[in-house]
């Protein structure tokens, strides 16, 4: 296994996400296969050690992360929606640092778990939001 503790958070945020994906059914198809495919990226990619599902999961993330932020300007005009906004900068900054300023030394998995925490956060947030928001106006929806 590639790292055993990055799998497990992987698997139990990504377990959470399904459930709020499953009472949140009904949110727009390029939210839910963003957030799906990011699981299987990240879960294959702390699974294994392989270039290309690193590198899967890393572009994964990418889209994921303009994705979100499309949605959350654009789409979802809740009033908190600036904290959220800064929960996701925040989840791209602690895994940014884990990766380049720690020097992948494997003792600094918490900036990456935090990431995976925070991130999940946004996505419970924005599951609720646009369960229960009308974005008919928006090309996303």
């Amino acid at each position: 296994m590639a790292n055993r503790i990055l799998f497990i958070s992987s698997g139990l945020l990504g377990g959470i996400h399904f459930i709020f994906l499953y009472l949140h059914h009904d949110v727009p198809i390029i939210f839910y296969t963003n957030v799906v495919v990011g699981i299987c990226t990240s879960l294959l990619n702390h699974a294994f050690t392989n270039p290309i599902l690193k590198w899967s999961d890393r572009i994964m993330m990418g889209l994921g992360f303009t994705t979100n932020l499309v949605y959350l300007s654009d789409v979802i005009g809740h009033p908190t929606r600036v904290f959220f906004v800064w929960l996701l900068m925040s989840s791209a900054a602690s895994y940014i640092y884990c990766k380049h300023i720690t020097f992948r030394n494997t003792s600094h998995h918490y900036p990456h778990l935090v990431a995976h925490f925070l991130l999940t956060i946004v996505h419970f947030y924005m599951s609720y939001v646009l369960h229960h928001n009308d974005c008919e106006h928006s090309f996303l929806c």
